[in-house]
């Protein structure tokens, strides 16, 4: 079959700083696509992705294409992402076929449904029928704050003694107790290992715990780090879409709420370098990991409202990094302008913004 290809550019104006060797998501559909595409459905190894000359090779790893439905979902490495000037690049589909580079991410979770778009694959239980409806991105999972949320028996991440966690999140309400976004925990009674990512505390009794957002890691029972945002801080953020990403740097955990380093209130500091690696090392480890909830042996603290685009890596992202994120994934639908699809060797077409679902996330592996 012919060989086919478009040119998409990503918009300076978009990107908040310069990125180099940077990793990037394009998730769309380009118009217009031939029809001896979408009839052959080509192998996802035949995708491939060229610089701005159409000549260098860049690495990318196909998480999913349907020539018919016109959706492709591709990371791809990039060497320069600039904030100065746009970046072009080329995607080539149906002539030699290449085998597919590395994933960036430990685990990956669109949450349009249950699957891990990394190659690790963590795929999620839906416990007691999560509904997914329009989220920040695409779809994502709306918790009912009484008994749904997400799980897999697969740790993710669990050799990572440094990284990052990024997600998105949406509370429905106020509430009079704590609510859990993202959870690593032993599922039993006793002593156990835990790590609370973005659990909200919004009790009103007049402590420091009242309307903040929390970060706790224990090992075998004992809390080693636990750190609170400012009291209050929940209160701004219902009713809207909040980007949230916690950066564990090997010396002390840092969140950004964002895109933005936020002040934390330390609890406990007994040993702040502690991560993923360490609550599965124990006498105690983890053995559940869950979106929506604290899953215990009992579940509880069930999430009110909706979590989107859940992202877990080694990778120990800066503060620029972490606000390329949130830009980014903030307004997603304006980065990109793809070209039409042309046989490679014909003219270069012009290029369109009718494509309807082009973004980008930065990821900077």
């Amino acid at each position: 079959m012919a060989e086919y290809k478009f040119k998409a550019t990503a918009q300076a104006t978009k990107v908040a700083v310069t990125e180099t060797d940077a990793y990037m998501v394009f998730d769309g559909r380009v118009s217009t696509i031939p029809s001896e595409l979408w009839l052959t459905n080509p192998s996802i190894n035949s995708i491939r992705v060229y610089d701005s000359t159409d000549t260098t090779e860049l690495e990318r790893y196909v998480v999913h294409f349907d020539a018919a439905a016109q959706e492709i979902q591709i990371w791809i490495k990039i060497t320069s992402l600039s904030d100065a000037t746009d970046t072009e690049l080329w995607f080539h589909c149906g002539g030699e076929e290449k085998a597919q580079d590395a994933s960036p991410y430990a685990a990956h979770w669109p949450l349009e449904g249950v699957s891990d778009i990394s190659a690790n694959e963590n795929t999620l239980t839906n416990v007691n029928s999560t509904t997914f409806e329009a989220a920040e991105i695409e779809d994502g999972p709306h918790f009912n704050g009484a008994n749904q949320y997400l799980q897999t028996t697969t740790i993710p991440g669990s050799a990572l003694s440094t990284g990052s966690i990024g997600y998105w999140f949406y509370m429905d309400a106020d509430s009079n107790n704590s609510q859990h976004t993202i959870t690593y925990v032993r599922n039993a009674a006793g002593v156990n290992s835990r790590l609370f990512c973005g659990n909200t505390y919004t009790v009103n009794d007049g402590s420091a715990y009242q309307d903040t957002i929390g970060f706790r890691l224990y090992v075998d029972g004992a809390t080693k780090w636990y750190a609170i945002s400012p009291k209050d801080a929940t209160d701004a953020y219902i009713g809207s879409w909040v980007h949230c990403v916690i950066v564990q740097n090997g010396t002390i955990p840092v969140v950004y709420i964002n895109g933005e380093d936020i002040e934390l209130n330390w609890i406990t500091t007994t040993d702040r370098t502690l991560w993923i690696n360490d609550i599965v090392s124990g006498s105690q480890p983890v053995d559940t990991f869950a979106i929506g909830a604290a899953r215990l042996t009992t579940p509880n603290g069930y999430w009110d409202g909706l979590v989107d685009n859940v992202v877990i890596t080694e990778n120990v992202w800066s503060a620029n990094e972490v606000l390329n994120h949130y830009n980014n994934e903030n307004d997603p639908d304006t980065f990109w302008v793809a070209s039409e699809w042309q046989a490679v060797g014909a003219a270069v077409p012009a290029t369109s913004s009718r494509s309807t679902k082009n973004k980008l996330f930065l990821i900077n592996y």
